[in-house]
């Protein structure tokens, strides 16, 4: 009888670090998640700063600064190697944003 119970102890054991490791995974998903988007955010003014001055650097981070979707700064990105100027890249990036909220 005592062997019962030591193998239902066990088995809620592996239940509940089968949950905190899933609970992990899950937060570090949320996390890594939240530090891409953060240096998204960070990288594309730079990048838009380099080519266009530092006016669409500064007019573009603070059109990102909302920005939840990562595919949204995928797009951005490109659009920083596509536009002719920095105009160009506001506009196109105002229509990613607009998609985004």
């Amino acid at each position: 009888m005592g062997s019962l119970a030591v193998e239902k102890w066990k088995e809620r054991e592996r239940r509940k670090e089968a949950q905190l490791l899933a609970r992990g995974r899950a937060e570090g998903r949320t996390l890594g998640r939240t530090e891409n988007l953060e240096f998204g955010r960070r990288l594309l003014p730079r990048l838009a700063t380099r080519r266009f001055g530092d006016a669409a650097g500064e007019r573009l981070s603070a059109l990102l600064a909302g920005v939840s979707d990562p595919e949204r700064l995928v797009e951005v990105g490109e659009a920083i190697i596509e536009c002719g100027t920095g105009t160009d890249l506001l506009a196109v990036a105002r229509r990613i944003v607009i998609a985004d909220g």
